[in-house]
């Protein structure tokens, strides 16, 4: 997605943590080096997820790593980009 700065008092104003979602790089803590994608540990598959309003879903678990990878991507551009958009047409985040 964007990097960009995000005003302090906007943070939660669209629902969920926008410099979270603005931000596609993996965490430190991440297994596969791909935001919201996880090796179920137990099992030789990797499952998707995203959050969204404070609630996390599910979106696929499968075998394939870049099928998980490709759904993940996908949902990133149906749910976070819209909201990334408005906040940056309504002036919330600063360049």
């Amino acid at each position: 997605m964007v990097n960009l700065v995000i005003n302090a008092d906007t943070k939660r104003k669209y629902g969920t943590a926008l410099g979270t979602i603005a931000d596609s790089k993996p965490t430190s803590r991440s297994s596969t080096g791909v935001r919201g994608v996880y090796k179920v540990w137990y099992k030789d598959l990797y499952q998707a997820r995203i959050q969204i309003n404070g609630k996390e879903i599910i979106l696929i678990t499968t075998p394939d790593f870049e099928e998980a990878v490709n759904v993940r991507k996908e949902a990133e551009e149906t749910y976070y980009k819209p909201i990334v958009d408005r906040a940056i047409n309504n002036g919330d985040f600063i360049a």
